[in-house]
């Protein structure tokens, strides 16, 4: 049903150009749909995501946001 559904959208890992690999820094993610609100960002970085001020330390937590 369009009118419940809920996208979760993440990378897997950040790999800045400056060190060309996977760091274990903290990755942008977007919740949409249903019940949430935007929260002023305007792009999908690392920078833009940081800027938020949103962090969920524990990666597997993200679920509980997606399904509440």
């Amino acid at each position: 049903n369009k009118d419940t559904l809920r996208v979760l959208l993440l990378p897997d890992h950040s790999t800045p150009i400056s060190v060309q690999t996977h760091v274990g820094e903290p990755v942008p993610f977007m919740l949409w749909g249903q019940g949430f609100k935007a929260n002023g960002a305007h792009r999908f970085t690392e920078a833009e995501a940081k800027s938020t001020g949103i962090l969920i330390e524990e990666g597997y937590k993200i679920m509980g946001r997606l399904i509440e």
